[in-house]
């Protein structure tokens, strides 16, 4: 492994986009009305319009990533993530995410206002999704959802509010020599619902009582 830097990452949710959403049916709908084989002008039309698109804000996101502290990487199991600006600060996000499609789609429209296509941004997905595997200037790295051990005893987990709260409040108990963990789920509400996030929650929720209590 080159490099031992942990990532916390952002995750809002999985997204469902395919590619052009087009199935069988609406194959036979083209050639009934003038598609298909007897059609394709008008296909090759949108493709090439698909990539343009997917061009341009690849020339719009390239010169982000060149950037320091912004880059495509993947985790031990080849799955890809980015590291990009967002609101003063960086954001790691699965690269196959609903929250990477909308910083793409951010990015299109800050340059062309408009919003680009989706297919024009899938095809953007899959070569960073490639880069980070394939890329010899792209590392490996373990990465954790917004929860980390940075130090013997203690455990750490990324507030996910613009204002990191959750962050002040441990500093300042930490402040007063109190002991403070903080822990937070990102795809959480009130109640931890995810399987996941109990084999995480609870047993450290236990351990801390037992350490702290008696």
């Amino acid at each position: 492994m080159a490099s031992r830097k942990l990532a916390l990452v952002t995750v809002s949710g999985d997204d469902q986009m395919g590619g052009d959403g087009r199935n069988g049916t609406g194959a036979q709908h083209d050639k009934q009305h003038g598609g298909g084989d007897g059609g394709g002008s008008g296909n090759d039309g949108d493709k090439k319009k698909v990539l343009s698109e997917a061009d341009r804000l690849l020339a719009y996101v390239e010169p982000i990533f060149r950037r320091r502290g912004n880059e495509v990487f993947r985790d031990a199991d080849g799955s890809a993530y980015a590291t990009v600006p967002a609101l003063g600060h960086h954001e790691t996000f699965p690269v196959q995410s609903r929250d990477m499609r909308l910083w793409l789609n951010y990015q299109f429209y800050m340059n062309e206002n408009r919003n680009p296509r989706g297919e024009a941004k899938q095809l953007v997905i899959e070569g960073l999704e490639s880069r980070s595997r394939f890329d010899p200037r792209s590392q490996e790295r373990p990465v954790a959802v917004r929860v980390s051990k940075t130090s013997p005893g203690e455990l750490w987990l990324d507030l996910g509010t613009h204002n990191h709260e959750a962050e002040q409040i441990v500093a300042a108990v930490r402040a007063r020599g109190r002991p403070a963990e903080l822990l937070l789920f990102a795809d959480e509400g009130h109640f931890m619902l995810r399987e996941t996030t109990q084999l995480v929650a609870y047993p450290a929720i236990g351990d801390w009582f037992e350490r702290h209590m008696g």
